[in-house]
């Protein structure tokens, strides 16, 4: 799982292969430190990779980069052993490859390799050739299986790998499922596209052409809601600021007449794309804007402020069941109490409550100032 990253991510097909200069872009700005989300996924993979060799870690152990095993991922690991075993039968331990790199060089020749999460091959008596591609998420946002960029590149790294040309690939069979418990799908948290191996060539095309793009000198770029969404070069690139700027004064222009349903239906298509592009814009802002102060930097109307956590009990379990009980409130709820809030709301005493119940530190975040809480903090210093 670890290791350094190909210049064209199949991860990050889905930006590179729409916007050429994204790739550019995430090389220059690389991430600074792994997200909390990051850390997660991460540990999540390692579970499943566990399960996978017959040997689950014990709840609350912690993976090898520190993150504890939840009982989320547990499950989720239970979900991808269910699903490969249920696809590939008894014997699916001789058949699957775990997290083994391919090189993708119809895609690109040097710049394009990644690793797939798990993936098998199945021979039927006629000859014809099946293959399995099962790739876990383990994030919240949905992520569509159907002409998923990232598993058409692993396809196509693995057909090379096998050998498979432009006259077997009529012949092979590819399965592609994506397993994502966390998030709800209409379809459910298991999802597969079955297509022939020909019928992927067009979008492995499609995405060559893109990455002889992308490692041109002064690629081009091209603003796309969905591909700038995530881009970690976003707060940099020119392209996405004019893009923005022009969707602010889209956004600005009144209308004083009557629309058509032709002309509301373009004219809230063109709208809607412009608002992403602009969310788009503003995340990657903010993302840059915190990176700057905690360096220690000074930026205009913006500043870090604490938030409150959630107030818990910080006394044992035990203890706080036991004071519900002398004042005749039952607050348990197995295996603990109720919330500190919930057990206000029964009767308990709220002096008692704030007595055994605490806010810890809660997460630092980026609020607009301008100006107002600045001041009032350097004015109370002085009062």
């Amino acid at each position: 799982m670890a290791g350094a990253h190909a210049f064209l991510m199949p991860s990050a097909a889905a930006r590179w292969g729409v916007c050429a200069l994204s790739a550019a872009l995430e090389a220059a700005y690389p991430e600074a430190e792994e997200s909390p989300e990051s850390l997660e996924g991460t540990a999540a993979h390692w579970v499943v990779e566990c399960y996978l060799k017959g040997s689950p870690p014990a709840l609350d152990s912690q993976a090898p980069n520190g993150v504890a095993v939840t009982q989320e991922m547990v499950e989720g690991a239970e979900l991808v052993v269910k699903t490969i075993e249920a696809t590939l039968g008894s014997r699916w331990r001789e058949m699957l490859v775990i997290e083994r790199r391919v090189q993708i060089p119809r895609i690109h020749p040097t710049h394009c390799w990644g690793t797939p999460d798990y993936y098998a091959w199945a021979v039927f008596p006629d000859g014809r050739r099946f293959l399995f591609l099962f790739d876990y998420k383990f994030g919240h946002g949905i992520v569509e299986v159907v002409e998923n960029d990232q598993l058409v590149a692993y396809v196509s790294g693995i057909f090379t790998e096998a050998g498979i040309d432009g006259v077997s690939d009529q012949q092979t069979v590819v399965a592609m499922c994506i397993i994502q418990p966390r998030a709800y799908h209409r379809e459910g948290p298991v999802r597969w596209w079955k297509v022939r191996g020909s019928d992927l060539r067009g979008q492995v095309n499609i995405l060559h052409s893109q990455a002889e793009l992308a490692t041109r000198p002064n690629p081009p770029a091209k603003p796309d809601p969905d591909a700038c969404k995530n881009c970690k070069g976003r707060h940099a690139c020119e392209a996405l600021q004019r893009a923005a700027y022009l969707a602010a004064d889209k956004a600005q222009q009144a209308t004083a007449i009557d629309l058509s349903p032709l002309a509301l239906g373009i004219e809230l298509r063109a709208l809607t794309r412009a608002q992403k592009l602009l969310e788009a814009r503003v995340s990657g802002l903010e993302a840059q804007a915190v990176a700057e102060i905690k360096r220690g930097k000074l930026v205009p109307y913006w500043m870090m402020e604490s938030v409150p956590g959630r107030l818990d009990w910080n006394k044992p379990d035990a203890e706080v069941i036991m004071l519900g009980q002398i004042y005749g409130i039952d607050i348990a709820r197995p295996p603990g109490p109720v919330t500190p809030t919930q057990a206000k709301a029964k009767g308990l005493p709220a002096k008692l409550v704030d007595a055994y119940a605490s806010r810890p530190p809660g997460a630092a975040k980026l609020t607009y100032d301008d100006g107002t809480k600045a001041r009032l903090t350097f004015s109370s210093g002085n009062t």
